[in-house]
């Protein structure tokens, strides 16, 4: 169990690769910059709808804390996004579907980053692969007692800036002098 003494806690940190005309992907950017350390996984995924690419990836790590990176188009701050849906939609194969058809028609993350003058809050990721691993994590997060966030980084942001935003996340984590948020009561999960 996920106590706030965790001692070392094991972080997988995910973004994702080139995907339709963006040739770099600043999450793998981000991914590639950032300075190892004890008991961080990182891992940059296919951007593609398949549960098989996410779910065996936290099943075989077990991660105290899930922290997913994705590229948004536009935007000059880090979004902290605070909610997925559960739909998953891609206009160019003509696909929108139920992520889950028997889950919620949201899920809320579990790990509550505060925002700051580089990161805002978000309601809304989008419907594209961002959302579906958003909506995966989420669900695994809530029934697996693990600390899960996603922040959408602008294309253009600031490598450096965007590592040492992460770098001290993970700081605060390991050194333990941020309070950790429990997990949202569950009247919260769903709209």
């Amino acid at each position: 169990m996920l106590t706030q003494a965790t001692a070392n806690p094991t972080i997988l940190i995910h973004g994702f690769g080139p995907f339709r005309q963006y040739r770099r992907n600043v999450t793998q950017a981000i991914l590639e910059a950032l300075p190892s350390r004890p008991h961080l996984h990182t891992a940059v995924l296919p951007v593609r709808f398949e549960p098989e690419i996410f779910l065996p990836l936290v099943q075989s790590l077990n991660p105290d804390y899930i922290l997913g990176l994705g590229q948004c188009p536009r935007g000059q701050q880090i979004r902290i996004e605070r909610r997925s849906f559960n739909l998953m939609r891609d206009r160019t194969i003509q696909l929108e579907a139920p992520i889950d058809p028997d889950g919620p028609a949201t899920l809320i993350p579990t790990w509550r980053i505060p925002p700051n003058s580089r990161r805002r809050d978000s309601y809304d990721a989008g419907r594209y692969v961002c959302n579906y691993s958003m909506y995966l994590f989420s669900h695994y997060a809530q029934t697996n007692n693990c600390k899960y966030a996603f922040l959408h980084i602008p294309k253009t942001f600031s490598v450096s800036k965007a590592v040492s935003e992460i770098d001290n996340l993970l700081n605060r984590l390991e050194q333990n002098s941020e309070p950790i948020k429990s997990l949202i009561p569950a009247a919260a999960k769903t709209n």
